[in-house]
């Protein structure tokens, strides 16, 4: 074979070894896979999440732990609408102590300024009254002598009067505890409304915990710390339980009993009220209605003085003196001037 031969069978392969590279088949593209991230762990430290376990069982210890934030969860709702429940109790026995402070007229603050304005007024009743009497027996004058009779009427003597005043006292006594009775019913329903709104803030306490738990479940590794989880939310939710049926069922019916109680006990005050103003003394309204008996009392007085200016006065006639008369007089006064003067 010549070198021309050599030569051209050379550049046949080279062409050949070209053409095959170029048509070969490109390598299939290169499958991007994406990298599927388990539970964000860098909220919580290592030591509170671990870093291996069982993978099943704490899966079942998450969804026990659900059950049990699902039943916190449920039980704050009943203890928030019982909230409201008391709320609407305590409208009604505001308007109970309302009307009872404003058809009787007390001030809350100021009962005692009443206890003492009514003792005051029986033991100045008491003291008048032994006083007419004994004018009664005696010789009264012309303005107490009407009065004066009737008191003799109505009282056998002085021991009699004292006995009397004596059951004034005892129902101005009995009246006085009826009404403070009144009072530590209204602090004492401020006090467990009080009770109330704490226990709701206990709740609330125990949901965040149970939210902070739950949440933090869900990130952890380890099964035996997902267990530890499990019953710290069972002990908040027993916890919760206990405080549920301290709010729905005990405070209720407290609450129930109170409100019973404050209505007999306003009737039994209206009562006292009755049995002290038998005696004439004003005890509703008070303040008002001796404020008006006062007015009443100024109006008649007035009329009493109109009236006696009003009557047409007596014309008193001289008495005629004789002559004679008059002399004597002259020459009398004018002995007693001479015979004075030495």
């Amino acid at each position: 074979m010549t070198k021309k031969q050599i030569l051209f069978v050379c550049l046949l392969l080279a062409h050949s070894l070209f053409a095959t590279e170029q048509q070969s088949p490109e390598p299939p593209p290169t499958e991007t896979i994406t990298e599927t991230k388990g539970a964000e762990t860098t909220k919580f430290p290592e030591a509170e999440v671990g870093f291996q376990g069982n993978w099943r069982k704490k899966n079942d210890w998450l969804k026990q732990a659900q059950e049990k934030n699902d039943e916190l969860q449920e039980a704050i709702t009943k203890i928030q609408s019982a909230q409201k429940d008391f709320s609407n109790k305590l409208k009604t026995l505001d308007n109970l102590f309302d009307d009872f402070y404003r058809q009787t007229g007390f001030d809350k603050g100021k009962t005692g300024e009443l206890f003492t304005g009514l003792a005051k007024e029986i033991d100045e009743n008491k003291k008048k009254t032994r006083n007419l009497f004994s004018q009664a027996i005696s010789q009264p004058d012309e303005e107490t002598r009407e009065l004066a009779t009737k008191i003799k009427q109505q009282y056998t003597d002085l021991e009699s009067i004292d006995e009397a005043f004596k059951k004034q006292k005892v129902s101005l006594d009995q009246f006085k505890l009826d009404t403070n009775a009144i009072v530590d019913l209204d602090k004492s329903v401020r006090d467990r409304s009080k009770k109330v709104d704490e226990q709701v803030q206990a709740a609330q306490s125990y949901i965040e915990q149970s939210t902070k738990l739950s949440e933090k479940i869900w990130h952890v590794i380890d099964d035996k710390k997902a267990k530890q989880i499990f019953y710290d939310l069972s002990g908040i939710n027993e916890k919760m339980k206990a405080l549920l049926q301290y709010v729905t069922i005990d405070l209720m019916q407290d609450f129930a009993t109170v409100t019973s109680t404050v209505e007999n006990q306003i009737k039994k005050t209206k009562d006292s009220i009755e049995e002290v103003e038998k005696f004439e003394i004003i005890v509703s309204n008070r303040t008002a209605r001796l404020e008006a008996a006062r007015k009443q009392v100024e109006q008649e007085l007035k009329k009493q003085q109109l009236s006696k200016e009003e009557r047409p006065k007596k014309t008193v006639t001289k008495k005629q003196i004789p002559w004679h008369s008059k002399i004597k007089t002259f020459f009398v006064s004018l002995y007693e001037i001479l015979f004075a003067s030495k």
